[in-house]
C-alpha cells in the first residue's frame, strides 16, 4: 500500500468520525428539544418550571390560550376517567371538597389549585370553583358542602385517598381519588385535559 492510499484511509476514517459526531450530537440535540417542547393529540406542550405549558385554541380563534398542568399527559393515560366530563361543565358553581378528617396536607390543596386553574380560567370555562369541607371541623368557618348539595347547577369535586388512582361518580359527587396525595394532583389534571378534549377517555 503506497502513501497516497494510506492517506486516503486515513482521511477517509477521520471524515466518518467527525461525520458520526456530529449525528450523534443532533440526535442528542432533538431529543433535548423533543423533552423540552412536544406534541400531543394535536396540542402543543412545552416543559416550564412549573409543569406543562399547554396551547389550546378556544372557539377557532386564531390568537391561542395558555394555562400550565404539573403532570405529563403521556404519564397520566392510564389513569380511568369513568364519569361524564359534559355534565360538568354545564355546572354555573363547583366545590373541591375533602373530609377534613382525613389529614390530608397542601399537596391536596395544590390538586385542587390544579382543578381551579382550568375550571375558573374565564378563557376556558370561567365555571367558579370553590373549596369546602365535607363536615364541620372543629368549630372552623369553612363551609361544608356533600353529595346532597349536588344538582342541575352545582357540582361537587370531592378529592380523598383510596386504594385506587381514578375518578368516578358516587352519589352524584365527581370522586378523584388517589393512592396517595401526589397521584391527586395527576388525577386532577387527568380531568381537566379531559374536560378541554386535550386527552381521551
Amino acid at each position: 500500500m503506497n502513501t497516497d492510499t494510506r492517506v486516503i484511509i486515513v482521511v477517509s476514517c477521520i471524515f466518518l468520525v467527525i461525520l458520526g459526531g456530529i449525528y450523534l450530537i443532533y440526535k442528542a440535540q432533538q431529543k433535548q428539544i423533543e423533552e423540552v417542547a412536544f406534541s400531543y393529540n394535536g396540542f402543543n406542550l412545552k416543559k416550564v418550571s412549573t409543569g406543562y405549558k399547554v396551547e389550546i385554541f378556544i372557539n377557532e380563534n386564531s390568537n391561542p390560550n395558555y394555562f400550565t398542568v404539573r403532570a405529563d399527559p403521556r404519564d397520566i393515560e392510564s389513569i380511568p376517567v369513568e364519569i361524564d366530563t359534559e355534565s360538568l361543565k354545564e355546572k354555573k358553581q363547583i366545590y373541591a371538597v375533602i373530609d377534613p378528617y382525613e389529614n390530608l396536607t397542601g399537596i391536596t390543596t395544590m390538586a385542587a389549585l390544579q382543578l381551579e386553574n382550568v375550571i375558573e380560567n374565564k378563557f376556558l370555562f370561567n365555571i367558579p370553583l370553590s373549596s369546602a369541607f365535607t363536615r364541620e371541623y372543629r368549630n372552623k368557618t369553612m363551609e361544608t358542602k356533600t353529595c346532597n348539595d349536588v344538582n342541575q347547577t352545582v357540582g361537587i369535586i370531592w378529592l380523598r385517598l383510596g386504594e385506587a388512582t381514578r375518578i368516578f361518580n358516587e352519589d352524584k359527587c365527581i370522586v378523584i381519588e388517589g393512592q396517595k396525595e401526589e397521584d391527586l394532583i395527576k388525577a386532577a389534571n387527568r380531568l381537566t385535559l379531559t374536560m378541554l378534549g386535550v386527552m381521551k377517555k
